[in-house]
């Protein structure tokens, strides 16, 4: 089966600027976004596009380097709501909630076999680096299968571009990184 995983999925944009023009609907789509304020217009869009896809699951957490629980601070942009509250990333913070949090290697081993092939977009205002390093060692474990990951998406906001450890280690793997938005 193909999947696609959207992390990061704020209100659904993914589904009307990338998916549907790109003829993803016949994979299934795996929506992650912690940030609740976002759901009423996420579940919308999903209404929306739902007859032109396969299946789309909703995850309602964080990905992060390992499972737990973190702030999530709110911030005065809807589109900016981010696990750091440095300035330098993003907006002002409004408040904080409490979110959990999965490394996205689990959440492919919980939902993908090693049959299925994959892509990742990640917009997750400055975690990327993070979670990609936990991913791709996770991925490059030759004692676990995994799904041929095909692609990452991946808008980088603290360093505007990733580093050459990530980079070399997804050339590595057969990865391919490219910048959100495409």
């Amino acid at each position: 089966m193909k999947y696609f995983l959207d992390g990061g999925a704020n209100i659904g944009q993914t589904f009307e600027q990338f998916l549907l023009p790109r003829g993803y609907g016949d994979h299934h789509i795996l929506c992650v976004e912690p940030s609740v304020r976002h759901y009423p217009e996420l579940l919308a869009q999903l209404r929306r596009y739902r007859p032109a896809f396969h299946a789309v699951t909703v995850c309602p957490f964080a990905l992060a380097r390992s499972f737990g629980l973190a702030r999530l601070y709110e911030k005065t942009d809807p589109y900016a709501d981010s696990l750091y509250d440095d300035l330098a990333v993003n907006e002002p913070m409004l408040f904080q909630v409490l979110t959990a949090t999965i490394p996205l290697s689990a959440l492919i081993q919980q939902h993908l076999q090693a049959t299925d092939s994959l892509e990742i977009k990640l917009d997750v205002e400055g975690a990327e680096d993070q979670i990609l390093e936990e991913f791709l060692a996770a991925v490059a474990d030759p004692s676990q299968p995994w799904p041929t990951v095909t692609r990452i998406w991946v808008e980088w906001h603290r360093a505007r571009t990733p580093t050459e450890r990530i980079a070399a280690h997804a050339q590595r793997l057969g990865i391919e990184l490219c910048l959100w938005p495409f």
